[in-house]
């Protein structure tokens, strides 16, 4: 009978080809750091204050603050006054960098239909509910420590 820890050690094997395969994809991010595509991704749903930037990800004001003043500073993100709270910034991506995004998205899901078209959609929504399950429970333990 196979371990628990056995199982984990044969699932990193099994995704070192998987990380391979998507590696073509992570190339193309540039100078652009692994925490501020974390607040590039939140922008994509929508403008946020510094705040709320900090709060999502976990991370004080401060940790926030310069993330952001690189990104404005690199032309990715502009700031404005909040119409309703002028001490208030609100952040947005800036045009160019949302469709650099949005390219970068595509190509990643259609890098990703390829990865998936072996599995059912019966079996694609059962891996999509189980990567979630880890996803909230990584998120829950990390916000914790």
């Amino acid at each position: 009978m196979t371990t628990r820890k056995e199982l984990i050690d044969q699932l990193i094997q099994e995704l070192r080809p998987v990380k391979r395969f998507l590696s073509p994809v992570a190339s193309h991010k540039g100078d652009i750091t692994p925490s501020q595509w974390a607040v590039l991704g939140l922008l994509r749903q929508g403008p946020l204050t510094v705040k709320e930037v900090a709060a999502t990800l976990g991370i004080s004001s401060s940790a926030a603050t310069q993330l952001v003043d690189a990104l404005v500073k690199a032309g990715h993100i502009d700031r404005a006054e909040s119409a309703e709270d002028r001490r208030a910034v609100t952040l947005t991506m800036s045009k160019k960098t949302a469709v650099h995004v949005a390219k970068m998205r595509e190509e990643h899901v259609s890098r990703l239909s390829v990865m998936f078209e072996i599995l059912s959609d019966t079996e694609l929504k059962t891996y999509v509910a189980l990567t979630k399950k880890i996803a909230e429970a990584v998120t829950n333990k990390t916000s914790t420590l």
